[in-house]
């Protein structure tokens, strides 16, 4: 009785995580729909804990230089850079970096650049009021025009993160982790200032919850995202 519990145990987490396997490369694809990977050299701002970044290796990108800021982001313990490091170690083309994109010094260009739920760090201080404070636009501009710099000519940008307008935001409310709304910012926001560093806008996307198809296509809607965290994808090109 306790070995076919302990098989039924095993079989439930084999299961589950065949499941979150699956969704990981569901968004996986989305965030990188219509985008040829192979032999391609990468720039990912913000890599976290380096899950991106190593998919994007085992999906044929050439070299992927990871930036992950321990004290400049969000993650201040640096646990995150830890992982990325551990993650890189494995790979030859995997270049971890423990700064921030302000930093970076720009030696080469990319022909994709990653911002997954990053570009709003790129300074906190400011993000909370560039839709209001031309000061701050042009401060952040600064930093879009840098992006521009390190973009190959007809590279592509992704840029993903949660938007400000939510249901939940008047009500300080966070339906997913923790989010401080007041430092994120809507989509055409970002539309606007990346064009004025002279990107060409391509695609937008309200990011659905992977799994059921019908789910998928009710979620992946403005009002599906609006209903939950406002997580968009944006895609742009120089």
């Amino acid at each position: 009785m306790s070995n076919i519990s302990s098989n039924h145990r095993t079989n439930q987490l084999e299961n589950r995580w065949y499941s979150y396997k699956v969704k990981e490369m569901d968004y996986f694809e989305y965030l990188f729909q219509g985008i040829t990977l192979r032999d391609k050299d990468v720039l990912e701002i913000g890599a976290g804990s380096g899950a991106i970044s190593e998919l994007l290796v085992k999906h044929g990108a050439s070299k992927v230089v990871a930036l992950e800021p321990e004290a400049a982001g969000s993650d201040y313990k640096g646990v995150s850079f830890r992982r990325l490091k551990n993650r890189a170690n494995k790979y030859e083309n995997i270049n971890a970096l423990n700064q921030a994109f302000q930093d970076f010094v720009i030696k080469d260009q990319f022909d994709l650049v990653v911002l997954h739920n990053s570009i709003n760090h790129l300074n906190e201080n400011l993000v909370t009021r560039i839709h209001n404070d031309k000061v701050a636009w042009d401060r952040y501009q600064n930093l879009i025009d840098k992006i521009f710099e390190v973009t190959a000519q007809q590279g592509k940008v992704v840029v993903c993160d949660s938007a400000r307008s939510t249901f939940w935001t008047p009500f300080d409310i966070s339906p997913v982790s923790n989010i401080e709304w007041e430092k994120h910012q809507n989509p055409d926001l970002w539309v606007s200032i990346f064009r004025e560093s002279g990107f060409e806008y391509i695609q937008k996307d309200w990011t659905p919850v992977f799994g059921n198809p019908i789910i998928q296509l009710v979620t992946g809607t403005y009002l599906g995202a609006f209903l939950r965290a406002g997580h968009f994808r944006l895609l742009f090109q120089r």
